[in-house]
């Protein structure tokens, strides 16, 4: 009577544990660049969202918010108070404005060394009538969303701006 062994061999298993490893390694990098995606769509949509906004408070105003001053300002709220590696203040006079169109202003998180959106408005005739918002996506000449432009790349990360009217 022959007796056989039942198992698998070192070998077996080496190749077996091997394969899996470089299967789990591809999909980790895969969801790493979906998870990238996905925090790009978040901050168009918020762009999106601020330029809705800014609309209904026009079509309301018949001029754009106005932050009080012709500089950069941060959009949104931040817990510093604080965007673009605290280049850039939050403007209550413009959190007052888009709060009734906007609830719960979202901000922008990091993207390469900075944080956030900013916005600024150009004066003529005393109103605000052109506005311009710029943010950064992750990747290099990554699409910034319908309407709006690549202002420029960074490492890993792209320069949005959304001007109008």
């Amino acid at each position: 009577m022959i007796i056989t062994k039942k198992g698998f061999t070192l070998i077996e298993l080496l190749v077996v544990i091997s394969i899996i490893g470089l299967l789990s390694s591809v999909v980790l990098a895969s969801l790493n660049n979906a998870r990238s995606k996905a925090r790009n769509v978040k901050r168009i949509s918020d762009i999106k969202q601020y330029s809705l906004a800014m609309e209904l408070y026009y079509d309301s105003a018949g001029k754009y918010p106005y932050p009080n001053t012709t500089g950069w300002v941060c959009l949104g709220d931040y817990s510093d108070d604080k965007c673009w590696s605290g280049t850039y203040f939050e403007n209550e006079a413009l959190k007052t404005a888009l709060s009734t169109y906007l609830p719960g202003l979202p901000a922008g998180d990091k993207v390469s060394s900075w944080v956030g959106y900013i916005y600024r408005c150009y004066l003529g005739s005393s109103n605000c009538t052109n506005v311009d918002i710029r943010w950064f996506l992750e990747g290099d000449g990554v699409s910034c969303g319908r309407g709006t432009e690549i202002s420029g790349s960074y490492t890993n990360a792209t320069y949005c701006r959304l001007i109008w009217p």
